[in-house]
């Protein structure tokens, strides 16, 4: 998932509920490069390129890539505890569906998926689809595998009225600015995630830049134990071999390389107490 060079996730980045001293030799430049937003109308009716390897928006930025396959396996590994079956699982963001088959390997009691791109949904709407009409049948008696075809911010308040409750909720958007991220998890979360279950996010904040990088880790971290929840932290190693140069690599066709950092920091969060 491509995160801008501002330290947010294709737009302008804002860090206005705290100040994080870093010391006189660092400086954090935010605000640098406008971009659009995730849930313009500009974003939602470009065009998207699908390669084997990657997903680009029509600029060619990087709306997500395999290489963050080992995060995913290791984020569900944490979300639902010993792959256990019978889960229920709330997905936003589809994209390349790589965290989304890891969810569906685990035989979740639910699973529901968020997606807003129409070129994303109209690919899991094509026949033979992973997601389509045979996955949604599929689903256990008392249970519900379904896409939700629309905007985060509309389908979610309406699962909240619906009285739909999961153990495992994982966040990871294209294009929106870290408010997007800290309004989901404070007005949202607290509702849809069983007392006893697990949140998670990708967490690319930052991520050209180690300093921004510890930054937003420490700003996020804050800020959820304001909604009320705790956060432990994985790092994973991110196979940077290949990833060193703009334009080449994983990078080749790619506008911007958005991750330098060879370590990713993993969150898990669960409420408090």
């Amino acid at each position: 998932m491509e995160v801008g060079e501002n330290g947010e996730n294709g737009t302008n980045g804002e860090m206005q509920e705290h100040e994080v001293a870093v010391g006189p030799a660092e400086e954090i430049e935010l605000g640098r490069e406008e971009k659009r937003d995730v849930n313009s109308e500009d974003y939602l009716n470009s065009k998207l390129k699908f390669e084997d390897d990657k997903l680009l928006d029509g600029d060619a930025n990087g709306v997500m890539m395999a290489w963050e396959t080992g995060i995913m396996r290791k984020t569900v590994d944490l979300l639902i505890p010993d792959l256990k079956p019978g889960a229920r699982v709330l997905n936003i963001g589809f994209g390349m569906g790589i965290v989304d088959r890891m969810f569906r390997d685990t035989k979740p009691k639910s699973h529901h998926i968020v997606e807003a791109h129409p070129a994303v949904l109209e690919k899991l709407s094509e026949e033979g689809s992973d997601f389509g009409k045979a996955w949604e049948e599929s689903a256990p008696e008392g249970g519900k595998y379904t896409v939700h075809a629309g905007k985060w911010q509309d389908v979610c308040p309406k699962l909240l009225e619906e009285g739909e409750v999961f153990d495992a909720i994982y966040f990871d958007t294209f294009g929106e600015d870290y408010s997007q991220l800290k309004h989901f998890f404070t007005e949202l979360v607290p509702g849809l995630l069983d007392g006893d279950g697990r949140f998670g996010f990708f967490n690319g904040l930052g991520a050209d830049r180690r300093v921004c990088y510890d930054v937003y880790c420490r700003v996020a971290e804050l800020d959820l134990c304001d909604a009320g929840m705790d956060v432990d932290w994985t790092d994973v190693e991110v196979p940077v071999e290949g990833m060193e140069k703009e334009g080449e690599g994983e990078w080749k066709g790619v506008r911007r390389r958005y991750w330098t950092l060879d370590k990713y920091r993993l969150p898990i969060c669960t409420f408090l107490g």
